[in-house]
């Protein structure tokens, strides 16, 4: 792992995304990647287009000191870890994949919040974004997360992956906190049939020797 990018919108759940890079980092000798993304103003239809202009280089402007403020903070708080900070502009998504895959970034670390939607109540509407449009490793922050080195890692799976660049990413950040892996396999219970919980239980055991040889 050599780079690490933490998207920020400044706010309390994207700090413990970040300080949870840092011990990352620190186990792994990666680089951090403080990344924040201006979107367009959307009120330009009602301003002259100069004083338009003004506002956005002004937000950018403001938004890049911030940026460099957290850099400031970071570097304090871990001298030994390469901090760099990125300001891009454009929609926080299609953006961040953009210097997330420019910088080659070997995992993006991110805060979450809840929104609308099934989904985003559980990892937040950019989170979930992110996560369904890159192939890059993304670990989701949860805003009550108390930051503590992990006891273990839970592996949840109903397609019995094999894919060792996925696997491999795990396996890293399981050797980085010496912690075990547990594997667990899903069943929907208003569906599944008895032969449904037989089956799995067999590719649960041969996946697991899969594991252990990959």
């Amino acid at each position: 792992m050599k780079k690490i990018i933490v998207p920020t919108d400044f706010s309390d759940n994207a700090l413990k995304a970040t300080i949870y890079a840092a011990e990352l980092a620190k186990k792994s000798g990666a680089a951090v990647l403080l990344t924040h993304i201006v979107e367009p103003v959307t009120d330009g239809i009602r301003q002259p287009h100069a004083l338009h202009g003004r506002l956005e280089e002004e937000i950018a402007h403001n938004r890049k000191k911030e940026l460099a403020e957290i850099q400031q903070s970071f570097a304090q708080a871990y001298p030994d870890i390469t901090t760099e900070i990125e300001l891009a502009k454009g929609t926080i998504i299609t953006s961040l994949l953009d210097v997330a895959n420019r910088k080659e970034a070997d995992i993006i670390v991110m805060g979450t919040k809840g929104a609308t939607g099934l989904k985003e109540v559980f990892l937040g509407s950019v989170a979930t974004g992110i996560i369904g449009k890159t192939k890059i490793p993304v670990l989701a922050i949860p805003g009550d997360y108390e930051v503590e080195e992990p006891d273990a890692i839970l592996f949840a799976t109903n397609h019995f992956e094999e894919n060792k660049a996925l696997l491999i990413r795990i396996a890293d950040i399981a050797n980085l906190f010496s912690t075990v892996v547990h594997v667990a396999v899903f069943v929907d219970t208003d569906t599944a049939e008895a032969t449904d919980y037989i089956d799995n239980q067999k590719q649960l055991g041969h996946y697991m020797n899969f594991l252990k040889i990959a």
